[in-house]
């Protein structure tokens, strides 16, 4: 009788599918340095069932400065397999209301 091993190797090459919200846009009064905003955390999937934060850029509840910031999360998978998103924050000066 002759017994024959096989042996299968799974490699997981996909990334995690991250998700992040939409743009924030927030309008701040004139001559204001900026504001604190929060959002929507970013979440991931992956075909393991299971996905950590890596990094992200930004904290919730953080101070942003007029202008334009980019967040970006980065999500990996127990492979090593990483995907990062991102959104922006925009932050606007309003306009002075002129009272006559």
């Amino acid at each position: 009788m002759l017994l024959n091993t096989v042996y299968f190797i799974i490699v997981d090459n996909t990334p995690p599918v991250v998700t992040c919200p939409r743009d924030t846009y927030t309008t701040i009064e004139c001559n204001t340095e900026g504001t604190t905003v929060t959002w929507q955390e970013c979440v991931a999937s992956d075909n393991s069932g299971r996905v950590s934060l890596v990094s992200r850029s930004h904290a919730q509840g953080e101070f942003f400065p007029t202008g334009t910031s980019t967040v970006t999360y980065t999500f990996a998978d127990p492979s090593g397999n990483r995907a990062s998103a991102s959104f922006s924050v925009v932050i606007t000066e309003g306009m002075w209301e002129l009272r006559v």
